[in-house]
């Protein structure tokens, strides 16, 4: 896999990450009707959409469905841990974190060659 390839992959999960993001934003309406009216909810939509045209295309290139599955956890997990801590101010215990890093180490086993 080339490093256009992993950016490719790595983008489409922030992409991902950003979107959940801004639903968690546009929670903070109220109610549901607001909250899909929120300008929020547009922007993940349209990155949602953007993600998905990432994916077909990294399929488009022979990726293993696992392998792009794996590596999109991956970014996810940490942009997601990341954008939690940051613009949300949520904290985490130890234990909590030790299962980030648990899951973290999984998917860079799942997708280790031997």
């Amino acid at each position: 896999m080339n490093i256009n390839t992993l950016l490719l992959l790595a983008f489409s999960a922030v992409l991902i990450a950003v979107g959940d993001a801004f639903l968690k934003k546009s929670a903070v309406a109220g109610n549901f009707n607001q909250a899909m009216q929120s300008p929020w909810f547009i922007g993940a939509v349209i990155l949602y959409f953007l993600q998905i045209l990432l994916v077909v295309y990294l399929f488009f290139g022979k990726l293993p469905l696992g392998i792009v599955g794996t590596g999109l956890t991956f970014v996810y997990a940490i942009v997601m841990v990341l954008i939690g801590y940051l613009f949300f101010s949520e904290r985490f215990t130890f234990v909590q974190l030790t299962g980030i890093a648990l899951g973290i180490v999984g998917v860079f086993l799942m997708t280790y060659k031997i």
